[in-house]
Order: C-alpha cells, then sequence, then structure tokens
C-alpha cells in the first residue's frame, strides 16, 4: 500500500505543476518526485516561505550533512530544471500581469 505524500510548502503548486509538466513528456520521474518531496518538506520544516529560491539554500539541501557525494550531482541536475521551471514560471506571471493593469479609457 503506498501512501501519497501531502505537500507542505508554499512551492506546492509549483512542485506539482512541475512534475506533472515532466511526466505529461513522458519522464516517469519517480526518483525525482521522491527527492522533490525531500525538498518540499525542507523547505517547510526549515522555515522558507514564498516562492524564492537562493543559492544558500539549495546549497544545503543539496550538500546535507548526511549527504552522500554521489548524490550531489543528482539533485544539482533536476533542482537546476526546478530552478529554470520556477523562474520562467514567474516571469510568464509576472508578464501577464504587466499586461493586465487597467488602462486609462480616453473617452472619459
Amino acid at each position: 500500500m503506498s501512501s501519497t505524500y501531502e505537500w507542505k510548502s508554499d512551492m506546492k503548486n509549483l512542485l506539482r505543476i512541475f512534475i506533472r509538466e515532466k511526466q505529461m513528456t513522458g519522464f516517469k520521474y519517480k526518483t525525482q518526485v521522491k527527492e522533490l518531496e525531500r525538498f518540499d518538506a525542507y523547505y517547510y520544516y526549515n522555515g522558507y516561505g514564498g516562492t524564492s529560491l537562493t543559492k544558500s539554500m539549495l546549497d544545503s539541501f543539496i550538500y546535507g550533512e548526511f549527504e552522500k557525494p554521489s548524490t550531489h550531482y543528482k539533485k544539482t541536475y533536476f533542482l537546476l530544471f526546478f530552478y529554470s521551471f520556477v523562474e520562467k514560471s514567474l516571469a510568464i506571471a509576472t508578464e501577464r500581469f504587466r499586461s493586465s493593469k487597467p488602462r486609462k479609457n480616453p473617452c472619459f
């Protein structure tokens, strides 16, 4: 019986969308999902909020005290993809926000 992970952090929606996008393009992404679940828990339990990612935050997750050197590359690789996805998503959201601002109507 497998249990479903309950996403906790402010990043949960972005993480879910990222995973869904990867799976829709043909990736199974099972191992990476487990690592992203660990990242979600790390993000939440270390008190991070919002949707910002910093180098020190990612370094402390990737190079944690109990992490094996063999996992550093794997974590760096898929977190780089996730970071790019977050940046792209925030840029799109910002552009949509800017273009949705009400314009002054010259008729009034």
